[in-house]
């Protein structure tokens, strides 16, 4: 039985607990206020809020199109700036179905509890990150 990722038996995860608890030193001030400012840095790197719930799919998206995923790699390109990069995960991502098969029903919008603009960032990611139906993801594009 796994208990923890590394860990094959309630006795060493007891220890690593231990260990913790025994060696815990809680965050000064400054590590704190450090933390909190890198914690906004990449934050402001990753626009698109998707938690990847998959409420916005698990009704069903008359289109089919893998909501998620496609906003995942608005997200890559927004924080890495790197097109090729993005494109590698985006062109998996729609395989099925590209966003610009939505049929504007909103089903998705109603059932994001992050309030996301889904349409309008489906949009987007395919603006930015659709090549052409021959598009290489291997190719230095």
């Amino acid at each position: 039985m796994t208990v923890l990722s590394g860990m094959s038996a309630i006795e060493q995860m007891e220890e690593n607990y231990k260990t913790l608890i025994e060696n815990f030193k809680p965050l000064t001030g400054d590590e704190k206020v450090m933390l909190a400012s890198v914690a906004k840095i990449i934050e402001g790197k990753k626009p698109v809020g998707c938690t990847g719930c998959h409420y916005c799919t698990d009704k069903g998206c008359p289109a089919g199109i893998r909501i998620p995923e496609v906003l995942n790699c608005l997200n890559l390109l927004n924080q890495y700036h790197n097109l090729r990069m993005s494109r590698m995960s985006y062109y998996p991502a729609i395989r099925e179905h590209r966003p610009v098969e939505c049929v504007d029903c909103g089903s998705c919008e109603r059932e994001c509890p992050q309030a996301l603009p889904v349409r309008k960032l489906l949009h987007e990611a395919d603006e930015k990150l659709y090549a052409g139906e021959n598009y290489d993801v291997w190719a230095n594009h």
